[in-house]
């Protein structure tokens, strides 16, 4: 009796094999890319956040910035009445304290634009020495004599003098004393203040040999103080 073989059939994977193995391609395919998503979604959190930052940084400092103006411009509001009055002109009985500084009705007045000899000063004529600072508060109170000046302040010195130019008046005419000073020779142009504004006194005095410009040598009075702090 015969038998017949027939051929087998082709053995064919399990289903449950074939899906899982492709579950775990498919996974292994799509975690990178869900990977990434999550990074760049991390990144633009992470970059929204700077700017945030920054943006909350730099409206804090205009803030500051134009709070500074603001309090600036207030100060400028503020101090505008006394930059658009000049100071009031004071006048009175005074009394000389050195050769550039005097009291007018109470108050301590320098006379801008010129510096006289100290009253500590000594000076030297033909040898000797003399008290320099002593005559040019002399020759001050001469050239007051019974006036009464009358000072326009200009400014306000470190020590809390009022800077003021000062006259007396004679015969109707209006006389700078500071001016007249330097004319007879007994203080020097402040050039440092004055910008030269009794420039042309000081050398007439020069030329004409008086008050100082007699002595043997001028040690100008800034330069006699400097060597003594």
């Amino acid at each position: 009796m015969l038998r017949l073989r027939l051929p087998r059939r082709p053995r064919l994977p399990r289903a449950g094999r074939a899906v899982r193995g492709l579950g775990r391609h498919r996974q292994d395919v799509r975690e990178p890319a869900d990977r990434a998503v999550h990074r760049r979604g991390a990144e633009r959190w992470g970059r929204g956040g700077s700017r945030a930052k920054h943006r909350s940084s730099g409206q804090a400092g205009r803030g500051e910035a134009m709070s500074r103006r603001l309090l600036w411009l207030a100060a400028l509001l503020a101090a505008a009445p006394a930059l658009a009055e000049p100071a009031a002109p004071i006048s009175g009985r005074s009394r000389v304290i050195d050769g550039d500084t005097i009291d007018v009705d109470g108050r301590r007045i320098r006379l801008w634009g010129i510096d006289a000899p100290e009253g500590a000063q000594q000076c030297a004529r033909d040898g000797r020495a003399y008290p320099c600072g002593d005559e040019a508060a002399e020759a001050l109170a001469a050239l007051i004599g019974g006036a009464e000046p009358r000072c326009e302040p200009r400014d306000r010195d470190r020590y809390g003098r009022t800077v003021a130019t000062c006259y007396v008046t004679r015969a109707g005419v209006r006389v700078d004393l500071a001016a007249e000073l330097v004319a007879l020779g007994w203080a020097l142009d402040f050039g440092r203040y004055s910008r030269g504004a009794y420039e042309r006194e000081e050398r007439e005095a020069r030329a004409a040999r008086r008050g100082m410009w007699r002595d043997d040598e001028i040690e100008p009075p800034w330069e006699w103080r400097r060597a003594r702090r």
